[in-house]
């Protein structure tokens, strides 16, 4: 079976060029495959609502499998589940523990989960640490569906205490209809966004808790 990824992901724009052939052909080759480098980008961020955490919230990376870890992008045949392939010429901007990092920052920073909201590259004491573990990041080919599939598994912790607040594991599938660069990353978007909104919630039921 035969599955272009690029029919999913957004391309990633700067003030460069980011397309680069790939090295190593001759003249008498076939035209070079060129290297393609994409993001994934909220739909939109929460509004800040209810009571933040009381103090400082760390959005630390998140773990993955070695393979999600990868920058190249991932996709499975459901036809044969127990395998994942990964594209050489088509490529995350960032490894994806830190495209979820800074996401998920963005998120909680914009919808005010606490008092104050850092990445993990501020080296100070906390009160809260967001960390994870990306379960699954991939496109999943089955014969009559392309969907676009996030599994993560989130933890809250109190650093002062040493208490974990809560564990969630996430999933969210989202069904390519039209097999679109822009299509695909939309689904990517709004799986991002779906697991944004989701922790924002827990961040505000978790800070309405708080004594």
């Amino acid at each position: 079976m035969t599955f272009n990824p690029f029919l999913g992901f957004r391309q990633w724009v700067s003030a460069g060029a980011v397309v680069v052939a790939m090295a190593g052909l001759t003249a008498c080759s076939s035209p070079p495959q060129e290297t393609r480098i994409f993001t994934m980008e909220l739909v939109d961020v929460p509004l800040a609502l209810g009571t933040p955490l009381p103090g400082t919230l760390q959005v630390q990376s998140l773990s993955s499998a070695t393979v999600y870890a990868d920058r190249r992008l991932a996709w499975r045949d459901m036809a044969e589940p127990q395998q994942i392939h990964l594209y050489n010429q088509y490529l995350w901007s960032s490894a994806p523990p830190r495209l979820f990092q800074e996401e998920l920052f963005r998120c909680l920073d914009g919808a005010q989960a606490a008092q104050a909201v850092i990445p993990n590259s501020v080296a100070v004491a906390v009160d809260y640490a967001l960390t994870g573990k990306i379960e699954r990041l991939e496109l999943q080919l089955a014969a009559r569906r392309t969907s676009a599939v996030i599994q993560v598994t989130l933890y809250l912790t109190n650093r002062r205490s040493r208490e974990l607040l809560w564990s969630q594991h996430c999933e969210y599938i989202e069904p390519i209809a039209d097999k679109t660069p822009e299509a695909t990353a939309s689904a990517f978007g709004e799986a991002m966004t779906k697991l944004c909104y989701d922790t924002a919630a827990l961040m505000r039921e978790t800070a309405a808790a708080q004594p």
